[in-house]
């Protein structure tokens, strides 16, 4: 069987490839936490793949958390393929994983995009693309970008990506919208490290608008936290 085939039905039926000569290369991220993946290199036939799998955690949480969170990564990836900055996707990797492409290259900082301003226009492209898409990131860190040896950035993960695929609905709509915000914020402060970057109007609107987000944010997160104290007292 191969890999480079497709591999990808619209049931998410899960097409198994651990019967491959698959070789482990190095493990990226053990996680003990049952909601987070583990990531490994693998060389997988003629693919050098990086893997995410699920299978660590326990039968309740693989049959539906874990399902979950891999079919929405796999869902964004599928709808993605083809746009320059995002991994392509190769399969998966038993019930509760999948493997995508191996960037090689490195994680950027603020201080390189204040050098290499070309690199921040490519970040705004990318998230251009996913809101053409219907599509928000919602996890824009530097962690999850890498630069390649052409100069080229990819966003890695898309475990906390948002898609309204349904045109009408209404609430999908103002989520979306919402996410937005948060997604241009960040890569408008990418931009502003380049000296000769100026705000526009639009711009600072959309900083503003974020702000007020992070603000509401906060002050939910703090209701939460006393509720929880409370709770605990209770107890």
């Amino acid at each position: 069987m191969n890999i480079g085939n497709t591999m990808f039905t619209r049931t998410f039926k899960p097409v198994d490839f651990v019967d491959i000569d698959c070789r482990c290369h190095k493990s990226l991220q053990n996680s003990f936490s049952p909601f987070k993946a583990n990531v490994f290199r693998m060389q997988c036939g003629d693919k050098n793949t990086v893997v995410k799998d699920y299978s660590h955690a326990n039968f309740f949480i693989r049959a539906t958390i874990c399902r979950l969170l891999i079919k929405r990564e796999i869902s964004a990836l599928r709808k993605l393929q083809g746009i320059q900055g995002v991994p392509k996707l190769y399969g998966f990797y038993g019930k509760y994983g999948f493997a995508m492409q191996t960037i090689e290259g490195f994680h950027p900082d603020m201080a390189f995009f204040s050098d290499n301003p070309p690199i921040a226009k490519q970040l705004e492209r990318l998230v251009e693309h996913f809101h053409k898409q219907g599509m928000t990131h919602n996890d824009l860190r530097l962690n999850n970008m890498i630069v390649d040896k052409h100069g080229c950035l990819f966003i890695i993960d898309y475990a906390a990506t948002f898609n309204n695929s349904h045109k009408f609905n209404f609430l999908g709509k103002i989520l979306s919208s919402i996410l937005q915000i948060t997604d241009q914020a960040k890569v408008i402060r990418v931009l502003q490290q380049s000296p000769s970057f100026k705000l526009t109007k639009s711009q600072q609107n959309i900083l503003k608008k974020a702000k007020r987000l992070h603000i509401l944010t906060d002050l939910w997160k703090s209701i939460r936290k006393k509720k929880t104290q409370k709770a605990k007292l209770v107890m």
